[in-house]
This record gives structure tokens, sequence and C-alpha cells, in this order.
């Protein structure tokens, strides 16, 4: 199965963090699925490492090379992947981690790929 990876996921996995659940850790470690990360991620991730956000002590680059070594993808994303996020309706209500703008990218690339979100 392919999975399109949220940066904290990709975080806790990368850095063997306890906060990744089992369940979590027996996806990205299994050979029967592919994991990818995209640019959202590393965009993500230089974000917060020039913010000096304290669980992000490597920058951008080192997740990417970090990223690679764990033998996760890359995901391509485009211009017109940003460009159908205004057409996402944004509920009021929604669930707190719906709110996060670099995740509005995924549902296009999950769409275009079949893949699966976690």
């Amino acid at each position: 199965m392919n999975y399109l990876a949220d940066t904290h996921i990709l975080i806790w996995a990368i850095t063997d963090s306890p906060k990744l659940s089992q369940n979590a850790r027996e996806i990205l470690l299994s050979e029967n699925n592919n994991i990818y990360y995209s640019f959202a991620n590393v965009w993500e991730i230089a974000i917060k490492h020039s913010l000096h956000k304290s669980n992000i002590t490597f920058s951008s680059q080192r997740f990417e090379e970090m990223c690679k070594l764990a033998g996760y993808s890359f995901l391509e994303t485009k211009c017109n992947h940003a460009f159908m996020v205004e057409t996402l309706k944004h509920a009021d209500n929604a669930p707190r981690e719906h709110r996060d703008p670099f995740d509005r990218l995924f549902p296009f690339r999950v769409v275009e790929r079949s893949a699966v979100t976690k």
C-alpha cells in the first residue's frame, strides 16, 4: 500500500520517538508498504527549524537525507496541486489536525497516487 506520511509521523519515525504508535511503526517498517514524503514536509521542517522549535533539532536538508536513508520516497508536488487547494472547503468545526495548511496539499496527491495519509 502507498502512504503519504504526515510530518510529525516522519519526525517521530526518523528520531525513533516513543510518540510513534506501534501501528504507525508497523506500517512504516512493512516491506509491503511504500512510504512517501513531499515538499510540504520538507518545507514545514524548514519553517519550524528556522523558528527554533524545540522538537526540530535538524535542518530541512538533514530531514530529507534522513527520509531517504529510511527508504522513504519523495512524492513530487507541482503548482497545480497548490491551485487545487483553493477548491477545498474549510469547515470551522474540522478537527484541529485538518486545519494545518501543509496537510491541505495531501488530498490531491493521495487521489493522484492512490495513497493513504497517515
